[in-house]
This record gives C-alpha cells, structure tokens and sequence, in this order.
C-alpha cells in the first residue's frame, strides 16, 4: 500500500508543479482552498460548536458518492460521532494520512463512530450528475490508500455546510449523530495516534 500512495504522491506532485495552485480545482468556490503545504504546521483553532442538547446543521444536506449513490445528513444521524475530512485529489498530505483514517474507522466502529470524506475538487453541480474533473484520481487514491469509509462530492448543500469557510487542505471536524459540531475545527493532517487522542475525548463527550 505504502508504494502505491508513493505513486499516488509522484503524481500529484508532478501535477502540482503544472497546475500551480490552480491544481486544486473545484467548480464551486475553488479559491477558498489554500495550498496543502499551508495547512500543514496551523493548529487546532475554533473552539466547539453550539450548545448541547441543540438540534445542528450538519444533518442538512444532500450530495452523491464517488460511485454516484445519493447520501443526505443520515449517514451521520446513525453514528455517535463522524470525524468529516475535508480533502483533494491534488493535497498530498491529505492523501498520506487517509490509511490511518481507514484504520481509526475500523478500530472505533463498535463505539459508534465513523469517517466521511468530501472531496473538495469533486463536483455535482445539479445535485445527480458527477461532473468529471478529479473524479477518476479521487477514485484512484481512495482505492490506493485503502480508504473504504464513504466520500462525497460538493453540492451547494454540502459546501455551504462544511467547505465556505475552509481555508486549508485537509480540514476534519466532528459531529454527533444531533448535527452538532464536537470539539474544535482541525487543520491539516495528524498520525493515527495524535487522531486516536482526539477521537478518545470526543467520544468520552458524546457517550
């Protein structure tokens, strides 16, 4: 696996040194989202969401799979806790870090808790149809990283919720099976065990 995301990272870094920061497209908003590089020594910031008990907004969407299934705030609604990571088809350390998301999913999904990834450069502009841009690559990595836990695609829905105000590849945040953000924003990707740490006292907040 590891040689395949050394693959996978080549290639990106070649289309990285072509496309320049225009590599990380996405037809809706695309300039919101910095460089990868940049989000790789920014902390933690934005401390937790709203108020316990209240009903969040995070069940509020709509999108497709990679594969083209319809997926709605459902597939967060029957978890415990969902870590949401934001990421690219062009953000290597998006890319490094998906096999230890792969492995924390598996490893907590007796205690309810789950990983959703959004595709940041992925796109479905009418709400039914994978526009084509990325898709294949985002494909690609997923199968290379061993990254099995669901991935969807930006519709306004799903970026007016979770990606308007990302600055930085990749973002991750946490919601409770209500909606609600838990904990702070993250930016820019951790090792298995500083995630394991986080998720340990997030699932202590929500159990």
């Amino acid at each position: 696996m590891r040689k395949q995301i050394s693959a996978l990272l080549i290639s990106v870094a070649l289309l990285l040194s072509a496309c320049g920061k225009e590599g990380i497209e996405s037809e809706i908003k695309a300039d919101t989202v910095a460089d990868a590089g940049d989000a790789a020594q920014i902390e933690s910031i934005v401390e937790g969401g709203q108020a316990e008990g209240e009903a969040g907004p995070y069940l509020g969407f709509s999108s497709l799979s990679l594969d083209g299934e319809k997926v709605d705030g459902g597939i967060i609604a029957e978890n415990k806790l969902t870590m949401v990571n934001i990421w690219g088809t062009r953000c290597p350390y998006c890319i490094y870090e998906m096999p230890d998301l792969a492995k924390l999913q598996a490893d907590y999904a007796d205690r309810g808790f789950a990983v959703l990834g959004i595709v940041s450069n992925v796109a479905s502009l009418d709400g039914e149809t994978i526009e084509p841009a990325n898709l294949d690559m985002a494909r690609e990595i997923v199968k290379a990283t061993g990254a099995d836990y669901p991935h969807i695609v930006l519709t306004e829905s799903v970026y007016s919720l979770f990606v308007a105000d990302t600055t930085a590849l990749p973002t991750t945040i946490f919601v409770d099976g209500n909606g609600n953000r838990v904990g702070k924003v993250f930016l820019g990707a951790r090792s298995y065990d500083e995630w394991a740490e986080i998720i340990e006292d997030l699932l202590g907040e929500v159990e």
